[in-house]
C-alpha cells in the first residue's frame, strides 16, 4: 500500500509538473501578447473578472473538500456502490449551487456600471467577459464535478493530462486570434467559452473510461445526503475557511483596484503570474501528498503520519528557501526583460510581496490538517478575513499597494504562522507545537544562512548579467545552483529529517534510472542516516566547528 502510494504520488507530480511548465512558459508568453494587443486595462478588466467570479464560488465553498474526505475511505476499501452514493449526492448539491451562481450573477452584475465606473473601455466589455467565465464556472458545477474521485483515488494526473492540454490548444489559438484577425478581444471570448465546452467533453470521457461503473444520480442524492450526515459538517465548517482564503486570493486585487487603477491589477497581476508560476511548481510536487496523507490517516497510522510529517515540512522549506531566494534576485531583472521598466514593482510592495509568499510557500500544516478533517476552527478564517480586510483597507487607504500587502501579511502572520500549526498538532497530532516551532527557527536560520554565502559568493566571485535574455538565464542558473548546494549542505548536516528526505530522493532516482537501463543498473548499498541522534562529527570529523555543531544539536531538539 505504502509503495502504491508512493507511486502515485510521484506519477502526480511528473505530470502536473511537466505540463505546468509548458502551461507557465506559454502564459507568460501570452501575457505579453494580450498586454501589447489588447492593451493593460483590458487585461486588468479579465484579472478583475475573475476576482468577481470568485466571490459567486463562496456558495460552493467546503462542499468539494468534503467529499474528497468522504471518499478516502471507500475508494481505499474499493466499494464502488458507496462511491456512486457519495458522487450523487454532491450532484445534489452542485445543482442547487449553480443556481445560486447564476442568480447571484445576474444581481452582482447588475452593480457593474458603479464597479467600473471609471474604465475607458466599453462597459459591454465587462458583461461579456464575465458572462463567459460565468458560464465555464457552472459546466464545471454541473459535470465536472465527477473529476473529485480521481483527485480522492490519486489520480491527479489524469485531470492534469486532460485539462492541461486543452488549455494549452486554447491559448495558441487566442494569441493567434489577438495577433492576426480584427475584433481580437471578441475571438478571445469566444475561444474562452468554446474550449470550456470542449474540456468538458474530455473529462467526461476520461472520467468514463476511468470508472465505466461511476453512476452519480443528483435526484438519488437528495435522499442520500442523510446518510452522510459528515459531508454537511464537514462543508459547513470548510465553508468558513473557504471565505478566508477567497479574502485572500480574490479580494486582495479588488481592494487593490479600488484604490489604485486597472493598470496597477495588471503590474501587480504579472508579479503574482511570476509567484504563482513558483507557487504552481510547488503545488505540483507537494499537493499529490494530500490523498496519500488522506489514505494514511484513514488506515490509522498515527505515527507513520507524524513521521512524514517532518519530511514534508522540512522539503518544503528547503524548496521555498531556493524559489524565493531565486525570485527575489531575478523577479525585477524579468520583468524589465519581459514587459518593460514601467511595470516594475517600488521596493516597499515587491519586498512585502516577497514575504507574503514565502509564508504561502511554507504552508506546511494544510495538507494534514485536510486528510485529518480538521475543519472545526471556523473562528479562525472569519479572524482571517477580518484582518486582511480591515488591514488592507486601512492601510491601502493611506499606502496604496504597500498598505494593502501590509494588511494581507498582518493576517498571515497571525493564522497561517501560528495557528493553523498549533490546530494541527493539538487536535491532529496531539503533540506540543513547540517542537515544531523550534524546528520552524533552525530552518529560518539555516536558510538565511544560505543566504548569505550566496550573496557573497555573488559580490566577491561568480558575476551576474541581467541584460539580456541569455544573460538573465545564465545567471538565474548560477543564483539557483549556488544557493541549492549552500542550502543542501547546510539542511543534510543539520537535520536528520532532511536526510530521511533526501533518501528517499535518491532511491527514486535510482530506481528511475533502473528503470531506464532496462534493470541492467543495480543501487549500491548505502547506508543513509535514520535517526536524529546522528551526528555531524561522525560526517565532518573533528574539524567540525563547535558553534556549527552547537547549532546541529539545536536543530534536533
Amino acid at each position: 500500500m505504502a509503495a502504491s502510494r508512493t507511486a502515485k504520488m510521484l506519477k502526480n507530480a511528473n505530470v502536473s509538473l511537466a505540463f505546468y511548465f509548458l502551461t507557465l512558459a506559454v502564459n507568460f508568453f501570452s501575457r505579453k501578447i494580450f498586454i501589447e494587443g489588447l492593451g493593460a486595462e483590458l487585461v486588468g478588466l479579465n484579472t478583475t473578472a475573475v476576482n468577481l467570479l470568485g466571490f459567486l464560488n463562496l456558495a460552493e465553498s467546503g462542499i468539494s473538500a468534503a467529499i474528497a474526505f468522504t471518499l478516502y475511505r471507500p475508494i481505499a476499501e474499493g466499494k464502488r456502490e458507496e462511491v456512486s452514493d457519495v458522487l450523487s449526492v454532491q450532484a445534489w448539491f452542485y445543482r442547487r449551487v449553480s443556481v445560486i451562481v447564476f442568480l447571484g450573477a445576474i444581481v452582482l452584475s447588475a452593480a457593474f456600471p458603479w464597479i467600473f465606473h471609471d474604465i475607458k473601455i466599453p462597459l459591454v466589455y465587462a458583461y461579456a467577459t464575465f458572462g463567459v467565465l460565468l458560464m465555464n464556472a457552472l459546466f464545471g458545477y454541473l459535470f465536472n464535478y465527477r473529476q473529485i474521485v480521481l483527485t480522492a483515488d490519486q489520480k491527479d494526473f489524469k485531470i492534469t493530462f486532460c485539462t492541461r492540454s486543452v488549455i494549452l490548444v486554447k491559448i495558441v489559438f487566442q494569441i493567434f486570434t489577438v495577433l492576426y484577425l480584427p475584433f481580437g478581444y471578441i475571438w478571445w471570448l469566444a475561444l474562452e467559452a468554446a474550449f470550456g465546452v470542449l474540456q468538458v467533453i474530455a473529462l467526461s470521457l476520461v472520467i468514463r473510461r476511468e470508472y465505466p461503473w461511476l453512476n452519480p444520480d443528483a435526484y438519488r442524492g437528495s435522499a442520500l445526503r442523510k446518510r452522510y450526515p459528515q459531508i454537511m459538517q464537514k462543508t459547513r465548517q470548510v465553508f468558513f475557511h473557504r471565505i478566508g482564503g477567497y479574502v485572500l486570493f480574490q479580494a486582495s486585487p479588488l481592494v487593490v483596484f479600488a484604490f489604485t487603477s486597472l493598470t496597477t491589477v495588471t503590474v501587480y497581476g504579472n508579479y503574482l503570474l511570476i509567484a504563482g508560476g513558483v507557487a504552481g511548481v510547488l503545488a505540483a510536487v507537494f499537493n499529490s501528498l494530500t490523498a496519500g496523507v488522506g489514505n494514511l490517516v484513514a488506515e490509522g497510522n498515527r505515527e507513520r503520519t507524524y513521521a512524514v510529517f517532518w519530511e514534508f515540512a522540512v522539503a518544503r522549506f528547503w524548496c521555498s528557501g531556493i524559489f524565493c531566494f531565486a525570485m527575489i534576485l531575478l523577479a525585477n531583472p524579468f520583468i524589465k526583460l519581459w514587459l518593460g521598466v514601467d511595470f516594475v514593482l517600488p521596493s516597499m510592495p515587491f519586498g512585502l510581496l516577497m514575504a507574503y509568499y514565502f509564508i504561502q510557500f511554507t504552508r506546511v500544516s494544510d495538507p494534514f490538517i485536510s486528510a485529518h478533517g480538521l475543519f472545526q476552527d471556523v473562528a479562525a478564517p472569519i479572524a482571517e478575513a477580518a484582518l486582511n480586510l480591515g488591514f488592507s483597507i486601512l492601510l491601502g487607504w493611506f499606502f496604496g499597494l504597500s498598505g494593502v500587502l501590509a494588511g494581507i501579511l498582518v493576517s498571515q502572520l497571525v493564522i497561517i504562522v501560528f495557528w493553523k500549526p498549533y490546530f494541527l498538532f493539538s487536535r491532529g497530532f496531539q503533540r506540543s507545537v513547540l517542537r515544531f516551532f523550534g524546528k520552524e527557527a533552525t530552518y529560518l536560520v539555516a536558510l538565511a544562512g544560505a543566504a548569505a554565502v550566496s550573496i557573497f559568493v555573488f559580490e566577491k566571485i561568480v558575476e551576474l548579467d541581467f541584460s539580456t535574455w541569455f544573460g538573465w538565464l545564465f545567471s538565474a542558473t548560477k543564483i539557483t545552483a549556488v544557493f541549492s548546494v549552500f542550502s543542501t549542505m547546510i539542511f543534510y548536516f543539520c537535520f536528520a529529517e532532511f536526510r530521511l528526505f533526501f533518501a528517499r530522493g535518491m532511491n527514486c532516482v535510482r530506481s528511475l534510472a533502473n528503470k531506464l537501463m532496462g534493470g541492467g543498473y543495480r543501487k549500491p548499498q548505502v547506508a543513509f542516516p535514520q535517526t536524529v541522534e546522528f551526528s555531524v562529527s561522525k560526517l565532518v570529523g573533528d574539524c567540525a566547528p563547535a558553534g556549527f555543531v552547537a547549532f546541529r544539536r539545536c536543530a534536533c531538539v
